[in-house]
């Protein structure tokens, strides 16, 4: 039996905002990337160390509902 494949799209939505909301995006974008960037460290020194690659699952990353 194969998995069931994860369909994923994007759609553009173009902003006009104000300058508030404009400074909010990008600092919540650059956190992101900061964010993304501390995982993928992680997860590389880890398998360095270890060997192990991680799962989605293990880390609690997918919620099955």
């Amino acid at each position: 039996m194969t998995k069931p494949q994860n369909k994923m799209g994007v759609q553009q939505v173009l902003l006009s905002p104000t300058k508030e909301v404009k400074a909010l995006l990008e600092y919540l974008c650059q956190q992101s990337g900061k964010l993304y960037n501390s995982g993928v460290y992680f997860a590389r020194q880890t398998f360095f160390k270890t060997g192990k690659l991680f799962e989605c699952q293990t880390l609690g990353l997918i919620n099955h509902h």
